[in-house]
C-alpha cells in the first residue's frame, strides 16, 4: 500500500507538471491555432491538475492524522473543493463553444464559465495559502526543516499572488515551483 506522503508527493509533482504545462501553453500560444486541440489539451491539464491536488490533499490529510494539526484538515479540506472546482472547471471549459459570439447578453455558458474559473482561482490561492502554514508548522518534524520553511514561504506568495488575480501567470510560475518543493517536503517526512 502506497503511504499517503508519497501519494502527496506524487500529487505534488502531478499538479506541478500540470501548472508548468499550463503555463508554457498560455505563454507560447497567444492565439490557439487549432482551437478544438487547444480545448482538449486545456481539458487534460486541468482534469491533471484536479487529479494531483486529489493527490497532494491526502498528503495533507496525514500531516493532521500524524501531528494533529488543524492545518492538514484545514488543506485537506480546501484541496478537496479546489479540485472539484477544477474537475467543473475542466467540464465547462470543453463544453463551452470555442468560438466567439458577439451578441449582447452573452449566452449563460460564458457567464458560468467565468464564475467558475474566478471559484477555481480563488479556492486555488486559499489551498496554497493554508498548505503554506500547514508546512511552516510541520517544518520541525520534517527531516529538511530549511526546505519545508521555502516551500511554506512559497506557498504562501503564489496564494496571495494567485488571490489578488492582478497577476496569475507569476502565481501559476510560484506555484510550480513551491510544488515542486512540497514534492520533496512529502518524501522528507
Amino acid at each position: 500500500m502506497i503511504k499517503p506522503f508519497t501519494l502527496g508527493a506524487i500529487g505534488s509533482l502531478i499538479s506541478a507538471v500540470s501548472t508548468g504545462l499550463s503555463y508554457v501553453m498560455e505563454l507560447f500560444i497567444v492565439i490557439p491555432l487549432y482551437i478544438t486541440t487547444y480545448s482538449k489539451v486545456l481539458f487534460f491539464l486541468t482534469t491533471l491538475l484536479g487529479v494531483g491536488i486529489l493527490l497532494a490533499s491526502l498528503g495533507y490529510r496525514e500531516i493532521r492524522n500524524i501531528h494533529g494539526l488543524f492545518f492538514g484538515t484545514a488543506g485537506f479540506a480546501f484541496g478537496m473543493v479546489a479540485s472539484v472546482l477544477f474537475f467543473s472547471t475542466a467540464v465547462v471549459g470543453i463544453i463551452t463553444p470555442d468560438y466567439f459570439i458577439l451578441v449582447y447578453p452573452p449566452p449563460l455558458i460564458y457567464s458560468i464559465n467565468f464564475w467558475v474559473r474566478l471559484l477555481n482561482l480563488i479556492f486555488f490561492g486559499v489551498t496554497h495559502v493554508i498548505w503554506g502554514i500547514a508546512h511552516f508548522k510541520t517544518r520541525k518534524f520534517c527531516k529538511k526543516p530549511r526546505l519545508s520553511l521555502v516551500t511554506s514561504g512559497l506557498f504562501v506568495a503564489s496564494g496571495v499572488v494567485l488571490l489578488s488575480t492582478f497577476s496569475p501567470e507569476i502565481g501559476l510560475v510560484l506555484s510550480f515551483v513551491s510544488l515542486l518543493f512540497a514534492s520533496r517536503v512529502f518524501l522528507a517526512f
